[in-house]
């Protein structure tokens, strides 16, 4: 197969070594025929999740939770003035808050950790994974944001509603839900897709691969193709894009660097599982439909595993120290739901924006900084990736090398004051939140078991304190949760305050007890509990290794106080 590739290292050969015995049908010392290949049963891994790429099914009792399309589930009741759709009209449009709490000012560098930008790279990657809220296709209903008097914009932000279910509510005055267009499974949908139709669209169907584009000898998302009968672009695409499992895939050079990372991750773990059955060399053995899927199913199972383990060994014990969730302590329980609510979605797991930088950093092999790329340009950049045979590599570093910002309140000009489409993420976070229905801060708090604070008890800073009462008074009245999430104070080895840590812990407990593919479940479908071992010594480092010329030391998202005194949870 015709895939660059470095000699794979001790953990990979031990990964290889414990694939021989992949099943009952299939011995390597036997001739390796399509006939003897067609015998196989099973992927290597028996890939639990299979060609459910909706997510229906995953739960046999529940088959239609974590499915694609569900709607979010509620914690707190919505705060709808109709009880049902209608949002809040609120006394303070969220761009004054926006202006009020999260103008980032001069970018200082300066942190209370030492997490790189691909800690929040690698979050936003999960991120689309997990949760899409999005927006109605004609665009017709609409939430736009005012601005004050003076503002840099004199016309309000645009912002459309996103799409509701359209299941009529079981009882008068109920909420209808909001629609997530992923899967509530961590199931590796931003790689492989979110349903068959655009999981096809991205394979190779032969030898197991993904489709990709190669320019100076590596590879990068494959760009759209047109359909032959339509004449149109498959998927909705546009002309020279690129697409992946996840439609966000180019939003941001950050996403676009994490999923060019993953594709070249399967497509290598595809190349060395051909290569260790013999079959990496004939073409009439890759281009059999049978072996092909098996082939893929096998990379895709472990390239999920991958995933997985790095979120709970590496990613969640930096954001959560000691309260990150431990796999290995949990069980599968088919009455947990994974479906994400809407607190979780919406408020807590978009702490990320106040970590990003004012720039995409650079850096050549030899340690060099080159010149930055200001995040206003980085959206929907990625040619920039194949600008040269080392601009992937040089971003690469960059958001490994550089630190992210501080979580706090504050967020850059480069995603508070975009001229490009006159976006204003934090005022667009918040406006969402009233826009699917979320109640204030202090009742989220209660429905989830919390006591309310006051501006005193949920910060230290008096300059925050003022601004608090000036807008939300004492008791914090209708204090916006995403705000309030960022402006609460810290817990002890935490980089959230209680109600965030609250939300993403228990919300990646349920992506583990509620998900029977999850791989530390069920070790009978592994091969060879080898396999498995293997798997849980692999590092988010390991992965960039492998698959660039970049060598570094374990650490590619950086420490925090809880990794740097304890080290990573197994």
């Amino acid at each position: 197969m015709s895939r660059p590739q470095q000699p794979p290292p001790t953990l990979i050969l031990l990964l290889l070594f414990a694939l021989t015995t992949a099943t009952t049908t299939f011995v390597l010392s036997s001739p390796i025929t399509l006939r003897s290949l067609r015998k196989l049963s099973r992927p290597i891994t028996a890939n639990c999740y299979g060609n459910n790429y909706d997510g229906v099914g995953v739960n046999e009792k529940h088959p239609t939770w974590g499915m694609t399309s569900e709607p979010l589930i509620r914690l707190s009741k919505a705060a709808y003035l109709d009880g049902v759709k209608d949002p809040p009209r609120l006394a303070t449009s969220a761009r004054v808050l926006s202006n009020a709490f999260n103008k980032q000012g001069q970018c200082d560098t300066s942190n209370d950790h030492d997490l790189s930008a691909m800690f929040y790279a690698f979050g936003q990657f999960v991120d689309h994974d997990i949760s899409f809220e999005g927006t109605g296709l004609k665009f017709t209903e609409t939430l736009n944001i005012d601005v004050p008097p003076g503002d840099v914009w004199n016309v309000p932000l645009p912002f459309t509603r996103a799409v509701f279910s359209s299941n009529k509510p079981t009882f008068i005055n109920e909420p209808v839900g909001p629609v997530n267009f992923v899967t509530g499974f961590l199931d590796c949908s931003q790689i492989y897709g979110n349903d068959l139709q655009r999981a096809r669209e991205l394979r190779e169907f032969r030898g197991g691969l993904l489709r990709s584009q190669v320019a100076f000898g590596k590879e990068f998302l494959p760009k759209t193709r047109v359909d032959p009968v339509t004449g149109l672009f498959y998927l909705g695409a546009g002309n020279n894009t690129v697409i992946a499992g996840d439609t966000r895939a180019t939003e941001a050079l950050p996403i676009s660097i994490m999923q060019t990372l993953w594709l070249r991750e399967h497509n290598r773990m595809a190349c060395l599982v051909a290569e260790r059955f013999g079959v990496a060399h004939s073409d009439e053995l890759l281009s059999d439909s049978a072996v092909d899927e098996w082939i893929f199913q096998t990379a895709r199972s472990i390239v999920c595993a991958e995933v997985q383990h790095i979120i709970y060994n590496e990613y969640l014990p930096r954001l959560l120290g000691s309260q990150a969730p431990r796999p290995c302590e949990l069980e599968y329980d088919e009455d947990v739901r994974v479906t994400a609510n809407v607190e979780f979605a919406t408020a807590a797991y978009r702490f990320g924006h106040s970590m990003v930088g004012c720039s995409i950093h650079k850096f050549a092999a030899n340690g060099t900084e080159v010149p930055e790329l200001p995040f206003d340009l980085a959206f929907n950049a990625y040619p920039l990736l194949m600008a040269g045979p080392e601009e992937y590599d040089m971003f690469l570093r960059g958001i490994i090398k550089h630190h992210s910002f501080n979580l706090d309140e504050k967020v850059v000009d480069g995603l508070r004051q975009v001229i490009r489409g006159r976006l204003d993420l934090p005022a667009r976070n918040m406006q969402r939140g009233r826009d699917l229905g979320l109640p204030d801060y202090n009742t989220i708090r209660k429905a989830v078991g919390l006591k309310p604070q006051n501006m005193t008890e949920i910060t230290d800073n008096l300059d925050l304190q003022n601004k608090l009462i000036q807008f939300f008074g004492v008791n914090l009245v209708n204090l916006e949760p995403w705000l309030g999430i960022l402006i609460e104070k810290k817990q002890t080895d935490s980089l959230l305050g209680e109600l965030g840590t609250l939300l993403i812990k228990d919300q990646f407990t349920k992506y583990v007890k509620g998900d029977k593919c999850f791989y530390t479940h069920n070790p009978q479908r592994w091969a060879r509990v080898e396999l498995r071992r293997a798997i849980e010594k692999v590092t988010l480092a390991d992965i960039i290794a492998e698959n660039t010329g970049i060598s570094m030391n374990d650490r590619a998202m950086g420490t925090s106080p809880w990794t740097a005194k304890y080290g990573p949870l197994v």
